[in-house]
């Protein structure tokens, strides 16, 4: 509506750089992955990649390179492997890998009917980390967390970080209310919103 959220905001993601946005409830940090993602619109200015204005319109090969991993978990009332896969073709390897990075691969087995299980089995913090896993499945190049570990416990929540932070060939974006100073160290800029 009239409300303006981000005025005069200009910031810079770099290939392969680690960035957290942090701040409080209503700041503009969903507001300003919603412009990434090209769900929004600037009212004015402009976001480009790669020194080109992003057009929505053209630019759809920008939106696969980047997977977006919500606190609000979309799950289809269907299997877990279909629910990772998406209709697409990957081997296991690289399923049990996205399965195992995303700390969520030991409670698969445990179902009865492991990934043939329908997804309304799950638990909340279990369907955060199939959304998780989902995405590094995906492999894109940027990979956008929003509040994503919300509904799984600390220890494990630090761990899945840590993977994603250590993958060198990937920029990614994570956005919370709060960091720690350990949690700090992790990123190459830290934007406070």
């Amino acid at each position: 509506g009239e409300k303006e959220i981000l005025k005069k905001c200009n910031m810079l993601f770099e290939k392969n750089k680690k960035y957290a946005i942090v701040g409080k409830s209503g700041s503009g940090k969903s507001t300003i992955l919603k412009l990434i993602l090209g769900i929004l619109k600037p009212t004015e200015g402009y976001i480009y990649v790669d020194d080109q204005i992003l057009d929505n319109k053209r630019d759809l090969d920008f939106s696969k390179e980047i997977s977006y991993v919500s606190q609000e978990v979309y799950m289809f009332n269907l299997s877990i492997r279909e629910n990772l896969t998406l209709g697409y073709e990957y081997t296991e390897d690289s399923i049990e890998k996205a399965l195992k990075e995303a700390k969520v691969y030991e409670n698969i087995c445990t179902k009865k009917d492991k990934l043939e299980s329908n997804c309304n089995e799950l638990s909340g913090g279990e369907k955060q980390r199939i959304s998780l896993a989902r995405a590094l499945l995906r492999n894109t190049n940027t990979i956008i967390l929003d509040e994503a570990t919300s509904a799984v416990d600390k220890k494990t929540s630090k761990e899945i970080e840590d993977i994603l932070l250590s993958k060198e060939d990937k920029t990614v974006i994570v956005i919370s209310h709060h960091l720690d100073e350990e949690d700090s160290r992790k990123f190459d800029m830290i934007i406070k919103i």
